[in-house]
Parts: C-alpha cells; sequence; structure tokens
C-alpha cells in the first residue's frame, strides 16, 4: 500500500507577511500574536508526522496542487520548505514531491517566462514541478512520479499557463489609451480609472495544453486491471464543487470538452485538483459521442486553510492506495484535519473509501489467464461482493493451471511444501465415489460412482463427448431432485457442464452458494482435474487440450477462515482401516509412548477448533469424535480401563455430542464450549499419559 498526500492553495506569505487565520472582526488583539496560516500547516504537518510513526506508515509522495503563494510573492515560495520540514523524517524526498502552478504562482507584473519565476525556483530546489509553457516540455523532466510498489502513476499538470494574462486591447483603441496615460500622470481620476481599466482587462483563464497532454498521454503507460491506479492532478476544478455561486470571468477550464475526452481516452481513475477550497470527492461520468467508451473516475477537490474556520477544519487530504490490482480495488481518502500546536491528529477521522465502478461491478464478470490472476481479482472485491451483479462468473482461461492452490489462499492448516499433500488429501476425499461414513454426501459420489447399473456421470460424458463433439448433454448433475427441497443436505455444487470446440474443452460449473475466498479455489482444483480426466479419455478419438474453466454462483459469500472445505483430520481417518489406532494404542503402553501422542491429538484438535474469528462452515467432526471414543472404549476392555480413560472418553463424547448438535445461528456460543470442550480433552489426555508413566 502506498500513501499519498494531497496538499493545495497554501497561499504563503512569508514571515514578513503573516497570513491570519483568525477572524478579526475587531482590532484587539494584534495579528503578530493570532494564529497564522504556516503555523498551522506547521503544527498539523508535525501532527500527521506523529499519527505516521505510530501506525508505522510513510508517505510515498506529496502533490501540491497550485496556490503556494499569493500573486507570485518570492516569500511565500520560499516559506514553502519551512513549513514541509515538519514532516520531519516522514517528508518524502525533493524529488517525490510534485507541484503544478495555481493561478495565483504567477506574478501578473511579469513577461514570459518570469511570470512564473517563483515556481521554477522550486525546480532549482530539487522539486518535481510541473511544465511550464509548450517550450518546457522538451527539456525538463516530466512531471511524472510511479508509487514505490507501482500502485499509481501521478501526472502533473498545468492549468494555470495563462492565468493572469492581459486581454489584448483593440487596435481603434490604442491612441486613446496613450492620450489618457499621458492625462494621468497629472490627473488623479484619470490614473485610478487607467489602474481599474488595466485591472479588469487581466483574465485567470484555465486551460491545458495539447502540446501537455499529447507529452504525458504515452507516460501513463498501458492501461489494465493489473496496472498501477492513474492520477493526474492540476489546479483548477473539473467541475463545479458545492454548490456555492462565483460570479466571474473565465470560471471553467476553457478547454474542458478536450480535456474531459483526455482524461475518457487515458483511462483516468482519480483527479486532483485544488482552487476552490473545499473539500469534495465526486464521481464524474465521462460520456463521449457513442464512438468511444463512457469512462467513469474520481474527482477530489482539496481543502485549503481559510480565515474564521474551526482549528480542525481540514487542510490536506491522504489517499492509500494498496498494491494489488489498485484499479479494481478499493482505496481510502482520509481527510488531514487542521490540528494547533500541541494536539494530535486522527488519521481515522473523516475516512471515505472510493470503490471503482469497474467492469467486475457492470457486468458481474471476473477473468485472468490462470488461477492466481483469477484469484487475485476475487480477491480484490471480496468486501464489496453485496454489490456485485449475480450470478458472479470467474474464468480461468488456462484451466491446465488449476492444479495447485493460488498462492495467496489464506489459512491452509499445512505449511511449506505440506501444501500440495493437504490438497491432494482434500481433493481425494471431495472426488471419491463413495460418500463415506463421516459426511453425508461429497462430489465424487454424483460424479464418478456408477448408479443403478449404470457408468459414472465422467464416464458418461465422455461418451456423450465421443458421439458428438459439439454436445450440449455432456452435462452432470450434483443434486438428487428427491432431497432438493426437504431437510436432507445436498450440495452447494450444482452441475458441472463441457463444452468441446476447435479442440479445447472448456468447463462450466454451477454453484448455488459459494464462499470464494476458500472453496472456489478447491472447487477450480477439482474441475480442473476432471477436465484432464475427460481430455485424456478423449485423446484416441480426438486430440483435445484443457480449455477454460468458468464458475457460475447463485450466491457469492465471503468466509473468514478455513470452512468445512477442510475435512477434519479425524473424519478422514473414519473410513481409514485402522486409521484411529495410532491415536489410541500408544496411551496403554507403560512408559513414554513412541510418538508424540500429545501433539498428534493436538493437532487433530487445532485443524477444526475455532480460533477467535469464527468461518463460513465452520468445519467439525462428528463420528469422526465418536469414533474415537468408540475406538478408546473398546480398547479400554481390551488392556484395562483407567478412571482417566473413562473420563477421556466421556469428555470425547460431550464434544461429539455439542457438534452433533450444531445450530449456525448459535456459532458464537457453540466456538466458546468448543474451544473449552477441547481444552478439557487434552487435560484428560494428560491425565493417562501421566498415568503411565
Amino acid at each position: 500500500m502506498a500513501t499519498l498526500l494531497h496538499l493545495s492553495d497554501l497561499h504563503l506569505t512569508g514571515a514578513g507577511s503573516p497570513a491570519p487565520t483568525a477572524d478579526h472582526k475587531v482590532s484587539v488583539i494584534p495579528v503578530t500574536n493570532a494564529g497564522h496560516r504556516a503555523d498551522l500547516l506547521r503544527s498539523t504537518l508535525g501532527g500527521l508526522r506523529l499519527a505516521l510513526e505510530n501506525a508505522g506508515e510513510s508517505l510515498d509522495a506529496i502533490i501540491i496542487t497550485g496556490d503556494i503563494t499569493n500573486g507570485g510573492q518570492m516569500a511565500g515560495f520560499a516559506e514553502l520548505s519551512d513549513v514541509l520540514v515538519a514532516l520531519g523524517d516522514r517528508l518524502p524526498p525533493c524529488e517525490r514531491i510534485l507541484v503544478v502552478p495555481g493561478n495565483h504562482d504567477v506574478d501578473r507584473d511579469a513577461e514570459g517566462d518570469e511570470r512564473f519565476a517563483g515556481i521554477r525556483g522550486l525546480r532549482d530546489e530539487g522539486y518535481l514541478v510541473g511544465w511550464l509553457s509548450d517550450e518546457e516540455v522538451s527539456v525538463h523532466p516530466a512531471p511524472v512520479l510511479t508509487a514505490s510498489d507501482e500502485s499509481f502513476v501521478l501526472v502533473g499538470l498545468n492549468s494555470s499557463m495563462f492565468s493572469g494574462s492581459k486581454v489584448a486591447v483593440e487596435k481603434d483603441l490604442h491612441g486613446h489609451l496613450e492620450t489618457l496615460r499621458k492625462r494621468a500622470t497629472k490627473d488623479t481620476a484619470v490614473r485610478v480609472l487607467l489602474e481599474a481599466w488595466d485591472e479588469r482587462g487581466r483574465a485567470d483563464i484555465a486551460r491545458m495544453s495539447s502540446v501537455e497532454l499529447g507529452a504525458v498521454s504515452p507516460l501513463l503507460g498501458a492501461a489494465g486491471e493489473g496496472t498501477p491506479l492513474r492520477i493526474v492532478g492540476f489546479h483548477h476544478q473539473l467541475s463545479p464543487v458545492g454548490t456555492a455561486e462565483e460570479i466571474k470571468t473565465f470560471e471553467s477550464i476553457l478547454n474542458l470538452g478536450y480535456l474531459r475526452r483526455w482524461l475518457a481516452s487515458n483511462e483516468v481513475d482519480l483527479v486532483l485538483h485544488g482552487h476552490k477550497h473545499d473539500p469534495a470527492v465526486v464521481r464524474d461520468h465521462i460520456d463521449t459521442d457513442g464512438v468511444h467508451p463512457a469512462h467513469e473516475l474520481t474527482v477530489l477537490s482539496a481543502p485549503s486553510v481559510a480565515v474564521g474556520r474551526g482549528a480542525d477544519a481540514p487542510v490536506g487530504q491522504l489517499i492509500r492506495i494498496p498494491a494489488v490490482l489498485p484499479r479494481r480495488s478499493e482505496y481510502e481518502i482520509l481527510t488531514l484535519p487542521a490540528a494547533e500546536a500541541g494536539t494530535s491528529v486522527a488519521l481515522t477521522r473523516m475516512t471515505r473509501r472510493v470503490r471503482p465502478l469497474d467492469a467486475i461491478t457492470a457486468s458481474g464478470t471476473i477473468s485472468g489467464p490462470d488461477v492466481d490472476s483469477t484469484y487475485a481479482r476475487i480477491t480484490a472485491v471480496l468486501d464489496r461482493l453485496q454489490d456485485l451483479p449475480t450470478p458472479l462468473v470467474c474464468r480461468v482461461e488456462n484451466g491446465a493451471s488449476g492444479t495447485s492452490l493460488p498462492l495467496a489462499m489464506p489459512d491452509i492448516p499445512a505449511p511449506g511444501a505440506e501444501r500440495d499433500v493437504w490438497l491432494q488429501t482434500t481433493i481425494d476425499w471431495w472426488q471419491r465415489p463413495a460418500p463415506g461414513s463421516a459426511a453425508k454426501f461429497n462430489h465424487g459420489q454424483f460424479l464418478r460412482a456408477a448408479t443403478r447399473g449404470r457408468a459414472s456421470a465422467v464416464s458418461r460424458i465422455v461418451a456423450e463427448l465421443k458421439a458428438k463433439l459439439g454436445s450440449s448433454r455432456a452435462l452432470a448433475v450434483l443434486v438428487n431432485q428427491d432431497t432438493l427441497h426437504d431437510d436432507e443436505a445436498f450440495p452447494s455444487f450444482i452441475t458441472l457442464q463441457f463444452v468441446l470446440k476447435s479442440k479445447q474443452l472448456d468447463a462450466v460449473a454451477y454453484f448455488r452458494k459459494q464462499e470464494m475466498s476458500h472453496w472456489w479455489p478447491i472447487n477450480v482444483v477439482e474441475v480442473a482435474g476432471i477436465q484432464r480426466d475427460v481430455v485424456a479419455q478423449l485423446s484416441g478419438n480426438v486430440s483435445v487440450v484443457c480449455g477454460s474453466i468458468t464458475t457460475v454462483t447463485g450466491m457469492p459469500v465471503r468466509g473468514h477462515g478455513m470452512p468445512m472445505v477442510s475435512v477434519p483430520t479425524l473424519d478422514l481417518l473414519v473410513d481409514k482401516p485402522g486409521g484411529l489406532l495410532e491415536y489410541v494404542l500408544p496411551l496403554f503402553q507403560r512408559g513414554s509412548p513412541s510418538v508424540d501422542i500429545e501433539g498428534l491429538w493436538s493437532r487433530a484438535l487445532e485443524d477444526w477448533v475455532p480460533g477467535g474469528e469464527l468461518t463460513e462452515g465452520d468445519p467439525r467432526p462428528v463420528l469422526g469424535l465418536k469414533a474415537l471414543a468408540d475406538t478408546l472404549k473398546v480398547s479400554a476392555r481390551l488392556h484395562g480401563a483407567s478412571n482417566a480413560v473413562e473420563d477421556l472418553v466421556r469428555r470425547l463424547e460431550t464434544l461429539h455430542d455439542l457438534n452433533d448438535g450444531y445450530v449456525e445461528k448459535r456459532r458464537e456460543q457453540w466456538a466458546e464450549q468448543a474451544r473449552k470442550g477441547s481444552e478439557d480433552v487434552m487435560k484428560e489426555l494428560r491425565r493417562v499419559l501421566a498415568a503411565n508413566e
């Protein structure tokens, strides 16, 4: 994650001309004794430094969108570094501080290049300064910053290139003006009128240079899901901010239509500006001519220190941008409140989360070239699944990539190299043809088991495709219609279809409900395995390769912690001949057991007993606990029971009854009792081991 600080309209005046922040309606307190703009900015940035330190964060970059000073005052530019230094060790280097000019950064009395002499001095100090004229485009470095983690690319544009310009006087008035200027040396009234004439003849024109826009376009790089968030900053507003009416000439950017087309064509995600002194977050829809696609972007207007506002009024904004799929992920905008000397800054105040309105939001479709890429895109929208259109369609272009779990999948109860073993054990369990005694159903019994003397669903799919390569009947249904609407459990995995076209076998799986962070990867690996099986069985008839895998989910949800996709160890052992004996027989040996029996039991409980956060589905053994208790009782009869062994059996039976009576509405109560019950089991186990020593 990268954090960007956005400041604007500082209007610094230098130490010799302090700008008060108090509204002096009565001249009682000397202006020099009251609060001043630069002092308030220093104390605020000092408070921000402490807040960032406490949060363990830093600033990746700073952008200042104009009006550093008033009327091009050199003292104001000189004061900027003295204000920013209050950030201390959180202050980025000068080359990562991007400054673009505002209309007040122009020296109106100067001509040509000297109009921007003050802000040009900042470039000499090492700041990254926006191009000040078209001629600078080929001379000075481009005003572009890329985040250190590549989460954003930031471009600074100059909307003030023609601010403070003099409006040309009509030729037929030139002679009359010269006559009046001569008279003004002797006539005060004429001099005052001419000064007013000159002032009214100035225009704060806001305009974008086509030369500048053309030069920065290729610097934004390619636009795509995995590319940096595209940010553009300039001084003047893109659209009205608030409802306040300001009556003036040249209120908006002259070539606004061209600029908006440029923003849409370059797929800009976020625009930062100042000028209006009011904070605002606006979602802008740029609908072009019907030939070019419409575009959505966010426009962020910066606040400013102003006379008479409260001490905690906002003076800046922080933007936190995630490193993973930044153009598709939610980013945060934190308003930076002013902080007087001795007060603190809270980064959690006035936080706004921005959710990009992207193709996923519009269509409910997520796709990627492989399992890892598609899963990364799913992860980026987990917090807003409820906002997406349903059914949610997730597509993996290369189904052959589904041989392992995504590297980013959380909560896998197996470290390092054991991931693959855990995955294979889990897949084998869900894909075995027999239901087994520890579950009412699994996927394999519907897909791979022969029923009523007929071949399995997978075999019949292969037969359909061999008989007719374009058949739409290569379809398996995983639900028994007789139990669909009664109390019997049945899979969320509903149907699986294969489509063979252009020698490529595509798979489509439909789920009535799917937990996306844990179940989706397992389901894709399952489907990929079946896809490989079908391809192998077709290979003798036609040359076929694995194509795409598409999951369609009617109700996508997000779970926290590994759900029932992770079959508890004790349930896995129920159908394994003698599987539970290694947990029981060492308890009846004299002396220390040859295996770490306490560790074995502990791991068998830890892989399902919930921690502090409940999961979606709550994996819990039922028959596994009962089988363990029964095995322990049989062994006790053969070897002689002790009180400790009998107590251990009772603890296991109590834990079994708890899981057997599980009700989702009382999950928190169940979780607490499960944790307590597992602790009791381990205490009794230690008593048994101690009795054998």
